[in-house]
């Protein structure tokens, strides 16, 4: 283990525990060195069951971070799974998460777009993070609108699709069913409901700091049988998820930050 010699702000480790859910090896690899400039402790990292690339990121992780706690998943859920097991095997509970994942070698921008704001306005983050209003810090260069709030609205988007693309609005009320049965199962087991903010802003691709009461809640209201098998495009439960975190945070009176 080489402890970061950069001179910039390091991320809070009092405050902060990191998970990462990785598969794709150079794309692992250019997150983690993204993350190291500011982060040199330990991670938690979920894997899928017998990847090839497992050897090779583990290598890197183990060179570069002070300690590596490792999960395996099989191939089901996208990230959201992985990150699912690395919390409940791995939480060292602190207040709160980093979660962040790969994706193919095409989204380096994206990534870029979704974690740059996290670990560079270390100011701005710092702040945020001593606020216990915050429930999430995101970035906002991602955001979107839930404007998805009924099968009215499905309709009306139904109007408007050329024929090509009405699988699209199929994926959509698949998406829109995963959203209300997670809203439904919070309001079940926790009697939070929130009916005034169903079209809320979210950013999209689940990388953020998220406190760990949100987080909690979350996770205490999925299970690991709710994820589908192998990597879908859109239409189920980890693509409602996404929007989930943001409405759980929402309940419970607390802040959403775009930075």
């Amino acid at each position: 283990f080489v402890p970061a010699t950069s001179e910039v702000v390091m991320l809070n480790k009092e405050k902060i525990e990191v998970h990462l859910h990785l598969w794709y090896e150079d794309v692992s690899i250019y997150l983690m060195k993204k993350l190291n400039k500011y982060w040199d402790g330990r991670i938690n990292i979920s894997l899928l069951q017998d990847a090839e690339s497992n050897k090779n990121i583990l290598n890197y992780a183990n060179n570069n971070f002070e300690q590596v706690n490792t999960v395996y998943v099989p191939n089901r859920g996208t990230d959201q799974n992985g990150f699912f097991a690395s919390y409940k095997n791995n939480s060292e509970d602190k207040d709160w998460i980093f979660y962040a994942h790969d994706k193919s070698s095409d989204k380096l921008e994206w990534i870029d777009q979704i974690t740059d704001p996290l670990l560079e306005q270390e100011q701005t983050v710092n702040k945020l993070l001593k606020d216990q209003s915050s429930g999430i810090i995101s970035s906002g260069n991602l955001t979107r609108l839930e404007r998805l709030r009924s099968e009215e609205d499905l309709i009306a988007l139904d109007k408007t699709m050329q024929f090509h693309h009405k699988h699209k609005v199929v994926l959509c009320r698949q998406t829109l069913i995963w959203l209300r049965e997670l809203q439904y199962i919070l309001y079940e087991k926790h009697g939070l409901i929130n009916k005034e903010n169903l079209n809320f802003k979210f950013t999209a691709g689940t990388m953020f700091l998220i406190d760990k009461r949100v987080l909690s809640l979350v996770h205490d209201c999925i299970h690991e049988n709710f994820f589908p098998a192998h990597y879908r495009a859109d239409g189920d439960m980890p693509h409602a998820l996404e929007r989930f975190y943001f409405y759980v945070s929402i309940c419970l009176e607390q802040k959403n930050h775009f930075i």
